[in-house]
């Protein structure tokens, strides 16, 4: 059985390191894909997505963040076993990302290039109005932790330039009502003011088969990947040989 990660933006592989390696002692293999690393709009994720898919025989999709419309689209679009998700959109209409997403998605392209070039960035994500207000821990997302999770991604101005066309996609983004037989599963941190509990609630009134198992994460936070990897490998351990 195979794994893959997807982070939110703007994380790579480095989002899902202590995860990994928990479900290295269970031998699970596993494999992460950076979201916009190739291609912009959420179509174009799509499409790359499946061919990562079928590369390494995906049976799992794990996604957090702003991942999560890719990976409840692609559900729709393709067969796949099993999809978890974690702290991220399901609604555009709960939480504080029915504030954010539309001032996002309208930044012109140019202008969201320069915000999100490192020198501007980090600072922001690293000041106590941003990423860590998103922790249990702030010290979880100090500077030169920040620049270990997005850097390697943020340095490249074309990755840039595909967050912008992403996040203009999202903005007509709607939840499909259908996604093919997947297993759905949800592990949450009950404690994220971008994502709050109420996404998890949503899914049980848009899509047609109910997640069948939700795992919500007491003191958890939006970053709880982070803060407690051990949480969500135990849970993706238990759905994968509960319902294999």
């Amino acid at each position: 059985m195979s794994i893959l990660f997807v982070a939110g933006l703007p994380f790579g592989a480095s989002f899902w390191n202590d995860a990994q390696q928990r479900l290295q002692h269970q031998n699970l293999e596993s494999h992460t894909w950076t979201l916009c690393s190739e291609g912009g709009s959420l179509q174009q994720q799509i499409e790359i997505l499946h061919r990562t898919i079928q590369e390494f025989n995906i049976s799992c999709i794990i996604g957090h963040g702003l991942a999560l419309p890719l990976l409840l689209t692609y559900a729709h679009q393709h067969p796949v076993e099993r999809i978890i998700l974690s702290n991220g959109m399901i609604g555009t209409n709960v939480g504080l990302i029915k504030w954010l997403l539309p001032r996002m998605a309208s930044v012109p392209t140019k202008v969201g290039k320069l915000l999100l070039s490192p020198t501007l960035a980090t600072p922001i994500m690293a000041s106590s109005a941003c990423f860590r207000r998103l922790v249990v821990n702030p010290y979880v997302m100090s500077k030169e932790s920040i620049q270990h999770l997005t850097s390697p991604q943020l340095i490249d101005a074309q990755y840039r330039q595909h967050v912008m066309e992403y996040l203009q996609s999202l903005s007509e983004w709607k939840c499909p009502s259908h996604v093919h037989n997947a297993q759905v599963h949800l592990a949450w941190g009950e404690n994220d003011p971008i994502f709050p509990i109420e996404q998890v609630q949503l899914i049980n009134h848009i899509v047609e088969h109910a997640p069948q198992h939700t795992h919500i994460i007491p003191g958890g936070a939006h970053f709880h990947p982070i803060e407690r990897p051990w949480s969500l490998a135990d849970f993706i351990v238990n759905c994968l040989t509960s319902m294999s």
